[in-house]
Formats: structure tokens, sequence, C-alpha cells
């Protein structure tokens, strides 16, 4: 009896250790609470993080009170107290932690547990730093694309309205959804637009179509429409996307935007690397010089086909669909890897691809491939 109480108490020492390991090996940050909100266990990033940022002292035992001292904690204090008393079953808040000009996020996960009886909180502070920036990133892109960017569904409701509108015709109806024919574009254009999505998008879920439009009589406007089909679950035309590009010659904050439009261009086609927009299907939209100089292929050739058809070989066919997964559930990925050029060769790259979002829905993606030491092929 005395050994198998002895056999338990070295499994239970050596379970402990194992755990503690394992918990001080992570390098997110891990505290546990009891039911008061006394700490009860934190691991060595969390101990060390405190240690860094003068926390120890402001921590003290009981995290409760120390996070009643700043509004983000207020709300994380308020969610553990739910928690504890059972009103909530767990809790995930995203919080920023800037000091000067070093700015930082956090994500912090609230998970009630019973350890040996009790009741515990598991608090686990992961940082999202290089997430948030992402994000930054694309809204900053987007807000500054000198494209017209519109969500359309089929009775012709507006949904949503990129800042390019704004810059060009002033003031906008924040209310939406408004109709589409509410909207500052020549009336001829809107039937033109509707002509197009009735008369090809609906025959053609998959298609881009992608038509000029030149205003009359004197011709002083030109505008470049794309029209991106996006599917329901039973591949039904739901919604689309309108990408409009509009150049004039009269108004001044027209001539601003043709500016912006021509600078954000040059950007584009004179990227060092090569650099391919997608929708939200892969299937190609765009892509500058570089690109062309280190595949070989032209726009015209290749438009509205899916990249990976034409650039995965097929032996790395499953890592593509991980990469893909990767962009879609963490906002980024970047990889090195070996992609085919027209003829057939390899070429090593690094691979960066973030999706495109706004208003919480995904538009398409940005892809940068760059050659690693000088893209010797293999």
């Amino acid at each position: 009896m005395n050994r198998e109480i002895l056999n338990e108490n070295i499994f239970l020492k050596e379970s402990n250790y194992l755990l503690q390991t394992t918990l001080n090996s992570l390098t997110s940050g891990i505290i546990v609470l009891d039911k008061n909100g006394e700490i009860v266990f934190k691991n060595a990033a969390f101990a060390e993080f405190a240690e860094k940022n003068n926390y120890e002292s402001a921590f003290g035992n009981n995290y409760l009170k120390a996070c009643k001292e700043n509004p983000d904690g207020r709300k994380i204090a308020e969610a553990i107290g739910k928690i504890i008393s059972g009103k909530k079953e767990n809790y995930s808040y995203e919080y920023k932690y800037h000091i000067g000009q070093k700015r930082r996020w956090f994500n912090v996960e609230v998970i009630p547990f019973k350890g040996l009886g009790s009741f515990h909180v598991l608090l686990v502070h992961s940082e999202i730093t290089e997430k948030k920036l992402i994000e930054e990133s694309q809204k900053n892109l987007l807000d500054n694309l000198p494209y017209i960017i519109f969500r359309i569904d089929n009775s012709y409701k507006v949904h949503y309205i990129s800042p390019a509108y704004e810059r060009i015709y002033g003031k906008v109806n924040k209310n939406l959804p408004i109709d589409i024919t509410s909207l500052s574009l020549p009336e001829p254009l809107l039937i033109k637009i509707k002509y197009k999505v009735e008369s090809e998008v609906n025959d053609n879920g998959k298609n881009i179509i992608d038509f000029n439009w030149e205003s009359y009589p004197d011709g002083d406007k030109l505008y470049n429409c794309k029209i991106i089909p996006e599917l329901d679950a039973a591949n039904n035309v739901e919604t689309f996307l309108l990408i409009v590009n509009q150049f004039g010659k009269k108004s001044i904050k027209e001539s601003k935007d043709i500016i912006h439009y021509k600078n954000w261009k040059q950007l584009f086609v004179h990227f060092p690397d090569g650099v391919v927009l997608t929708n939200s299907d892969l299937e190609i939209i765009d892509f500058n010089h570089a690109f062309t100089n280190i595949f070989k292929y032209k726009l015209k050739e290749v438009k509205g086909k899916k990249i990976d058809d034409l650039l995965v070989p097929e032996k790395l066919k499953h890592e593509s669909k991980a990469y893909n997964q990767k962009i879609l559930t963490e906002n980024y990925m970047r990889e090195k890897t070996w992609r085919l050029k027209k003829n057939g060769s390899l070429v090593k790259v690094k691979v960066q691809a973030f999706p495109i979002i706004f208003e919480n829905n995904q538009f398409g993606f940005y892809i940068i491939y760059s050659l690693i030491g000088g893209g010797n092929d293999g």
C-alpha cells in the first residue's frame, strides 16, 4: 500500500514538473487565478514581461485589482468576474500596449477550469503585433487605392463604397445600403454595368468582366470597369465587386486623383519584386513587369487563370494548399519555395502573400515573389 502511495506521489511530482516545464517553454504569458482573482501560478513568459515592465508591484497577488487601473483592464476584469460567477463561459479580447514609439498588441483568452476540485481561471496573453500591423497595412492599402470599389448585391443595392469615391465626388451617403442609381456615376455607365452583369456575370459567375466606357459627346472622361462576381455556397452569384478607374480632364479633384492613381500605378508596375493581384479564388487580375521578368508570362495570356495552376509544381501542390490555408487563418504567409516558369523550369523564390479585406469581407490577395540567390533554376 505504501509503495502504491509512493509511486503515485512520484507520478504526481513528475506530472507537475512536466506541466510547469511545458508552460514555461511557451512564449505566451500564462497565469492561473483562483475564484478571488488571486494569482496562483504564472509562467516564465508572464513573469519576465511583468518584471521588464515593472508590473510586479502593480499586479501584486490580485490580478483583478490591478486590472482596474486602465479601461482595457477593466473590461478584462469584468469578463473574468462573469466567468467566475458562471454568467460567461469564456472570453477573448484584443488590447493595445504602446510605450513611446513602440507599438504592441496582445490577445487574452480567459478559460475556466477545475483543478483538484477547486475552481480556477486560466489566462493566456499572446502577442499579436505582427497581425495588427498587417491589418493596418491592408487597410491603408485599400484606403489609398486609386480605384473606386463598390460591393453590390443582385438587387443593385450598394453595401460598400471605398474612400476613393469620396476623394473624387465629395461627401458620400454613409447610410448603406443605397440604390446604385444614387451613385454619382453617369447614368449611361450605370446602364452599361447592369447590362454587363445581367448578360455576362449571370451566365458564368467565374468570369471577371473588364470593359472601358468613354463619356459622350466630348469624351472628357474614360472609365475602366472590372466586375468580379462573389458566389454563395451553391455557386450562385450573390454579390459582385465593381472596381472603377476614372480618368478625367476638367475637374481639379479628378486631376488630383489621376496623379494619385499614376503614382500608385508606377509603384505597382516598377516594384522590384513580382507582384500579383488576384481575386478571392486566386484568379489573376493584374501583375507587374517584375512578375513577367521572373516567370515570362504576359497578362493577356493568363488573366483570369488560377495562379497556382500556372506556377506551382505538381509535387508541391500539397504545400501550396497549406500556404493558402495559412493566408486565410493567419492573414499573412511568407515562405521560401520553388515555382515554375512559363518554359517549365524551376526558380527559387520567397513568396509573401496576404488577403485584401474590407468591411470584414475578403476581396482578393496580393502575392509577392522575390528571387532567392539570383533565382537559379533547379
